[in-house]
C-alpha cells in the first residue's frame, strides 16, 4: 500500500510552497560567477543591470509533492526548470501558457517565444509511456506555467516529483506569481476558452 501524502510530508520533511503543494530543497550548488550582468525575468543583457547571477547557485534541486486537490499556481521564473517524475498514485500535468502574436485581423500567427502558434501546452508526466506520458520535461525560462493533477484525480491521490533549476532558483527577483487580471489582459486576444479556464482556475488572486 503506497504512503499517504501526509506521511510523505513527514518522512521527507516537506514545507508548504507559496505556489501550492509541498517542497524541500535537497541540493544547492556552488555559486557561479557571471560573464555579463543579467536582468532577471526578462533575461536580457544590460550593462546597467544588477549582476543577478552574483553569488547565485549554479543549480538547485527540490522535492515537490502535489496532493489532491492542490495545484501549482501559474508563475514564471528566470531560468529553465526540469521536472522529474518520481512516484505517485496518478500522473501530473505541467501546463504552459505562451503569449500569442496576433495578426492585424486578430488571428494567432505565432508566440512570444517563437516556439509555437498554440498559446496552451499541457505535458503529462508519468510512467505510462505508451499513452504519451514522459518521466521528465523542461520548462524554458520566462514562460508562464503551473502544474495540476489530471481531471480524474480524487481524494488521496498525490504525485512526487523533483524540480531542478539552472542557474539556481531564487525567490527574490527570479520568481513571479501570475495574477489573474494581468494574464487575462495578456491573453485576451486569443479567444480560447481553455486558456481562459486555465487562467481562472490556476491563479490564486
Amino acid at each position: 500500500m503506497p504512503p499517504t501524502a501526509d506521511e510523505i510530508i513527514k518522512l521527507l520533511s516537506l514545507d508548504p510552497h507559496p505556489e501550492g503543494g509541498f517542497f524541500r530543497e535537497t541540493f544547492h550548488d556552488e555559486p557561479i560567477l557571471p560573464t555579463s550582468p543579467l536582468d532577471t525575468i526578462s533575461g536580457t543583457l544590460s550593462s546597467n543591470a544588477p549582476t543577478a547571477l552574483h553569488n547565485r547557485a549554479a543549480s538547485t534541486l527540490i522535492y515537490y509533492l502535489l496532493p489532491y486537490p492542490h495545484f501549482s499556481s501559474l508563475h514564471r521564473i528566470d531560468a529553465a526548470e526540469g521536472w522529474h517524475y518520481y512516484t505517485g498514485t496518478i500522473a501530473l500535468e505541467v501546463v504552459e501558457l505562451d503569449p500569442p502574436i496576433l495578426s492585424a485581423e486578430g488571428s494567432v500567427t505565432g508566440s512570444a517565444t517563437g516556439k509555437s502558434a498554440q498559446p496552451l501546452r499541457v505535458t503529462r508526466l508519468g510512467v505510462d509511456f505508451a499513452s504519451g506520458e514522459r518521466p521528465q520535461y523542461v520548462v524554458q525560462k520566462g514562460k508562464w506555467f503551473g502544474a495540476r493533477l489530471p481531471k480524474e484525480a480524487k481524494e488521496g491521490d498525490w504525485v512526487l516529483v523533483g524540480c531542478s533549476v539552472a542557474p539556481g532558483f531564487v525567490f527574490e527577483g527570479g520568481f513571479e506569481m501570475g495574477r489573474r487580471d494581468v494574464l487575462e489582459r495578456e491573453f485576451q486576444g486569443v479567444g480560447n476558452e481553455e486558456v481562459a479556464n486555465v487562467i481562472r482556475e490556476m491563479c490564486r488572486e
